[in-house]
């Protein structure tokens, strides 16, 4: 479908962009985010090492398609400030992996906390029927199937 013109679609594309503003704002407002300084790859390595434990330097490389000395770069600023930790292979000490550290795993808890909070005080209005209906939005617009069940 073809929305140039279209006065309703070009008001969702300023509200989207606004909603976005709005989202990077609330995930930055935490003295936390503000003084670590911590850019959108390092904050996805520490979700991947949360979510994925231990990783290599290439599996990260690999998952970011960008090069080693790259990673190098992200990940030194990850362990200067505590948030990672490398270990090296017992078997192959040019092996390094890196975990994510207590310091790591508590600023993602408070950016999670963060972003609740967040998603309450923006959404908190709106009725059962119009959660239901924008989920079902979101779902559509991400490209995801009824992975949600939003029939309860």
């Amino acid at each position: 479908m073809n929305y140039d013109g279209d006065i309703n679609f070009k008001k969702l594309e300023e509200l989207s962009l606004l909603l976005h503003r709005k989202f990077t704002m609330a995930y930055t407002m935490p003295p936390e985010a503000k003084e670590t300084r911590m850019s959108y790859s390092q904050y996805l390595i520490l979700e991947l090492l949360r979510k994925g434990g231990t990783k290599s330097s290439s599996e990260l490389a690999q998952f970011f398609k960008i090069t080693m000395p790259a990673i190098t770069n992200l990940s030194k600023k990850l362990v200067d400030a505590g948030y990672i930790e490398r270990i090296y292979s017992e078997s192959d000490r040019r092996l390094v992996l890196f975990q994510i550290t207590k310091k790591g795993i508590n600023f993602l808890n408070l950016m999670d906390q963060t972003g609740k909070n967040f998603i309450k005080t923006l959404w908190g209005n709106l009725s059962p029927e119009e959660v239901k209906q924008l989920n079902v939005i979101f779902q559509k617009a991400l490209g995801l199937d009824d992975c949600f069940n939003v029939d309860d």
